[in-house]
């Protein structure tokens, strides 16, 4: 059963290889997240393979900030693409802005820093 095994967790991607290599009790049967360095597809998909059920959350945070101020939820049965998962969309009560060399809003799509 389920018996001491965690329903939430939250790991750096560089923790999913670990995960994979422990016994099975010990990955969070509810949610997963993930966070304090980028997070790509190929480094979560075998793990998420294993656990289709569970919840994953990319967080994002600059360190400025020192806490997430957004995240990505891929839900159960989401589908995991390679490449970058996205940071997804700020918190209630926060924004985000990709601005220019000269502060200025860039279109969407268009590079730039984040702020």
């Amino acid at each position: 059963g389920d018996v001491g095994r965690p329903s939430f967790m939250k790991v750096t991607p560089s923790h999913l290889g670990l995960l994979e290599a422990l016994p099975e009790e010990v990955s969070p049967s509810g949610m997963l997240i993930t966070g304090g360095e980028a997070l790509v597809g190929e480094a979560l998909v075998s793990w998420r393979a294993a656990h289709p059920d569970v919840t994953v959350v990319n967080a994002y945070g600059p360190t400025e900030a020192t806490v997430n101020c957004a995240d990505y939820r891929i839900e159960p049965g989401g589908a995991v693409a390679a490449g970058p998962v996205p940071i997804g969309r700020p918190f209630w009560n926060t924004r985000a802005y990709v601005l220019d060399a000269w502060l200025r809003p860039v279109p969407p799509g268009v590079a730039g820093e984040l702020y």
